[in-house]
């Protein structure tokens, strides 16, 4: 694991006005244990490893027979060993052991196609001088790991993290009207957005190939869109021999390796196919808290005790200055899922005893895990009542509700529930992914600032994707929305920069590509049957886990973030969102800003999703923008947290 920074030259100025060392400065972090270097009079390449295989060797930039192919690579290659057995019969020479050699003589073999060869999570960037100089940058299919770019006719400069661009290039660039919209509707940036103008992130399953006269960007693996056919049982053993395969190539580490384990389905199955294959007792690592509705500890012991798994626990407390570390080191890039805080946490503490740790990410988006999708099949039924029904019932039954705190999260609920019914069928599953809807935008943003983005609909991305989806059938459309969206953007985005915060390397098996093809063509049937979600995965692997946990419902590394800004963390937010730095900055209507403030201190609503993006704006503002004026030169150092 590494981070990766570079600039490739497109005019006559080369690469002396960029600052590459101080870039790699910036995410030190990302890679410890050793730094690499490599220029010419058109790039400079630059990387921090975290030693993971081959301690001893796989050295960065790594490069091909003749030196005229430079490689930085961040990630894994889990296929590696048998990439090279078929380069070396093609005549390729090795000088190390490890995978980022294996890059660069697959690239020089096969062009842009290299990467659909590999199986792996990474973000890589080629520079090939054999003949007219160019750079490809690419990432990998699912989106585990990031990169980012900024382009221009003079140059392409990109990173593993913004601060490294930022860092290389000695430019702040301006707001993105669109990336700061998609992160109060949202909760986080969608590609190719960012909040800083012209400074982009490269989708997943993209490459973007740059010479001195054009660039290209090209999609070289994109979510599967048709349904295919298969007998139950079959996909049962697809699954197993998937799943299964999947956990053994990502045991391969010089390093200590262990795993997240927060109780529920998909982590207690990833344990179990490890205690199952790898040599000697599993680590394990939970986060609990001291409130009993957010801790699944309980559940993570059992699955610990049944696999004798060296387990630890971590209870996560209030401590300001200890919650602030995440923020600091994320805030080039916000991410406003609550549960930052607690995968830091755990990444953290994993990382006193292991280098490595395999997690359960994805197998909500790949089998069906969201509550969500059961209750976008419920609202059909509920639409089919008639209007002149559910304007009248859902009403009657949020009066009937008694609105105590223990409670606020069904009415915020049934809420949603009913935005949703109302919409189109292929648009319902949308508004439990959005915590700024048109009402409150119209009512947050101020004349001026709502008036540059008047044309901007953050839900844009969303649709687009539900026009390219073939499946007839809701539940699996929704599947691949959040495949292809929530989970790049959110969960993969967090747990990489939580996780590389503390210099762990954190490994996903159920975004395998091979089972995520697997998974998602198959009708949503084998996923939900009446109120039962992950039915298949559930089945296949029912032999491996403790019954209570099958019986369970979804929680994951949730936090109480709306308690904590009742409490301890409400001096934070009043000063973050104080009147006067409201109206200085010009972007939300103060009034509005103390309204919501006013109703979650109140306990009257729960405004807990949009006050922690708009905190997390006014901090990224106050740091990258409140001096800007445009695109302005910033010390290197300022930007190494």
């Amino acid at each position: 694991m590494c981070g990766i920074v570079g600039v490739f030259g497109r005019g006559g100025d080369g690469v002396e006005p960029f600052d590459v060392p101080a870039a790699v400065a910036a995410m030190a972090h990302r890679g410890p244990d050793e730094t690499g270097f490599w220029r010419d009079a058109r790039a400079h390449l630059g990387m921090c490893r975290l030693s993971i295989i081959a301690p001893g060797g796989n050295h960065q930039p790594a490069r091909n027979e003749d030196g005229r192919v430079r490689v930085v690579f961040n990630g894994q290659i889990y296929n590696h060993p048998a990439l090279r057995r078929e380069l070396e019969s093609c005549g390729h020479r090795f000088s190390s052991d490890g995978d980022s050699e294996v890059i660069a003589h697959a690239y020089e073999e096969w062009g842009s196609a290299f990467c659909e060869r590999l199986n792996g999570m990474f973000a890589i960037a080629v520079y090939d001088f054999r003949d007219e100089p160019t750079l490809t940058i690419a990432r990998d299919r699912i989106g585990i790991k990031p990169l980012h770019y900024l382009l221009d006719d003079d140059r392409i400069v990109f990173g593993s993290e913004i601060k490294a661009v930022l860092a290389a290039s000695g430019e702040r660039p301006g707001v993105d009207v669109e990336g700061m919209l998609s992160l109060l509707t949202f909760e986080y940036t969608y590609a190719p957005h960012t909040l800083f103008q012209g400074l982009h992130k490269l989708p997943p399953g993209h490459w973007l190939r740059v010479t001195s006269e054009k660039a290209e960007l090209k999609s070289y693996w994109q979510l599967p869109v048709r349904e295919r056919m298969m007998d139950a049982r079959d996909a049962e053993d697809e699954l197993r021999a998937l799943l299964t395969d999947a956990v053994r190539i990502r045991l391969i580490s010089d390093v200590p390796l262990g795993a997240f384990l927060s109780g529920g389905v998909d982590s207690s199955i990833i344990v179990a196919l490890m205690a199952g294959q790898a040599t000697g007792r599993v680590k394990t690592f939970s986060v609990g808290f001291e409130d009993a509705t957010y801790n699944e500890t309980a559940y993570a012991r059992m699955v610990a005790d049944r696999y004798s798994t060296d387990h630890r626990e971590i209870t996560l407390q209030v401590d300001l200055n200890e919650l602030m570390t995440p923020i600091e080191l994320t805030l080039d890039d916000p991410i406003g899922d609550f549960s930052v805080f607690s995968t830091y946490l755990v990444s953290r503490a994993a990382r006193e005893h292991v280098t490595v740790a395999l997690s359960g990410d994805g197998g909500d988006e790949m089998f069906g895990g969201y509550d969500a999708y059961l209750a976008d099949r419920l609202a059909r039924v509920y639409g089919l009542l008639g209007a002149p029904v559910t304007r009248r019932l859902m009403p009657w039954l949020l009066a009937h509700v008694h609105p105590s705190p223990s409670k606020k999260g069904l009415v915020n609920r049934m809420k949603v529930f009913a935005s949703g019914a109302a919409r189109p069928a292929n648009l319902g599953h949308m508004r439990w992914m959005v915590f700024m809807d048109d009402t409150l935008r119209r009512g947050l943003l101020t004349d001026g600032f709502a008036e540059q983005a008047a044309d901007i609909d953050p839900t844009r991305h969303v649709r687009h994707l539900l026009r390219r989806v073939q499946y007839t059938d809701s539940t699996q459309r929704n599947m691949f929305v959040d495949a292809g969206f929530y989970l790049p953007e959110n969960i993969l985005h967090k747990v990489d920069r939580t996780s590389m915060a503390v210099s762990l390397e954190t490994r996903v098996p159920m975004l395998d590509h091979r089972v995520v093809e697997a998974a998602l063509t198959l009708p949503s049937r084998y996923h939900i049957r009446g109120s039962r979600t992950k039915v298949l995965l559930k089945r296949t692997f029912a032999d491996l886990l403790p019954e209570p946990i099958r019986r369970r419902g979804k929680q994951g590394f949730s936090t109480p973030m709306k308690h904590w800004l009742r409490g301890p963390l409400e001096p934070m937010m009043q000063d973050v969102l104080a009147v006067d730095r409201i109206r200085r900055d010009g972007y939300f209507r103060s009034e509005t800003v103390e309204r919501l403030k006013r109703q979650h201190l109140e306990a009257t609503a729960d405004h807990a999703h949009i006050l922690w993006s708009l905190m997390l704006f006014c901090m990224w503002h106050d740091r990258y923008q409140s001096s800007a004026g445009g695109r302005s030169r910033v010390r290197a150092e300022a930007l190494a947290l």
